[in-house]
């Protein structure tokens, strides 16, 4: 389970550091918005962990204050099935910091790599959970920012988590103007540089993500900004579009509007006829 282990002289330090709070490293799983991810056995949880490792150290003064902090506190907040759950948050005094959080089997994005698509009856499931863990945030005033495949984990129970909340933040219900997020997910009031209401740009990433998991591709392809931007205003009419059902595009369309005072809120995705037979608080 995970990529072999470095032995440079800072992991062996850091392996080090984890066995002392009961946490065997296995390997390396990746890497989130500003750190590392390595797979653990846990003494204390009795099963895989995955740990996030981020050092103050090697990062700006506005990283650590904004970014880091805003992460921790955040976690600290969120309590939902669909959201990755974290155990244990240890700051140490040499700058770094471990989360520890629950393991999960594979994420999306390395299950769409397996198989062409996900059929519309299962995506709807894993959706619907999706859905929920962003009402969720929503209503507690968060935003999540960096809604995609590879930040949506799947459990061996066939659940879906959503993970990685390093560019998340606390929506006070005032325009924001940070341009953050994953390129081919981002919606077209951040590529514009505008004042933009956070909560409905997750609303578009998450419709980025819907056609992804139905197609396997992604709806607006290029790696141009400006390109980007004009496909946007488009009609989403491409060949595999047909194969969607008749209720699942329209809540695409309505996700994937372009103006974002037409596009629906979180809340209102809830309600859409096509989640409705399996959405659950």
């Amino acid at each position: 389970m995970g990529m072999p282990l470095s032995d440079t002289p800072a992991e062996v330090e850091t392996n080090r550091m984890l066995e002392s709070f009961g946490y065997t490293v296995l390997g390396n799983i990746g890497g989130g918005s500003f750190g590392q991810v390595k797979v653990a056995t846990s003494i204390k949880h009795y099963k895989h962990v995955a740990i996030k490792i981020l050092d103050r150290r090697r990062m700006s003064s506005t990283e650590a204050k904004y970014f880091l902090e805003r992460e921790l506190a955040i976690l600290r907040i969120l309590r939902h099935p669909n959201i990755v759950q974290v155990y244990e948050i240890i700051a140490m005094p040499t700058g770094k910091v471990f989360i520890v959080m629950e393991a999960a089997e594979t994420d999306l994005a390395k299950k769409l790599k397996r198989v062409a698509n996900i059929p519309e009856n299962q995506a709807k499931k894993w959706f619907s959970q999706l859905v929920s863990a962003m009402v969720y945030m929503h209503e507690k005033d968060i935003i999540h920012r960096d809604i995609k495949c590879e930040n949506v984990l799947l459990t061996v129970d066939n659940q879906v988590k959503l993970t990685d909340f390093g560019l998340s933040d606390f929506s006070l219900g005032f325009p924001m103007l940070t341009q953050c997020g994953t390129f081919h997910y981002l919606a077209p009031e951040i590529l514009m540089g505008v004042p933009y209401n956070a909560k409905k740009s997750d609303v578009w990433s998450l419709g980025v993500l819907l056609f992804v998991m139905l197609t396997g591709r992604l709806p607006f392809r290029t790696s141009r900004p400006k390109d980007l931007l004009r496909l946007q205003h488009r009609t989403l009419d491409y060949p595999w579009w047909l194969d969607i059902g008749r209720s699942c595009r329209d809540l695409l369309s309505k996700m994937l509007e372009v103006n974002p005072n037409k596009r629906p809120s979180m809340a209102m995705v809830a309600q859409h006829p096509w989640l409705l037979p399996c959405y659950k608080r």
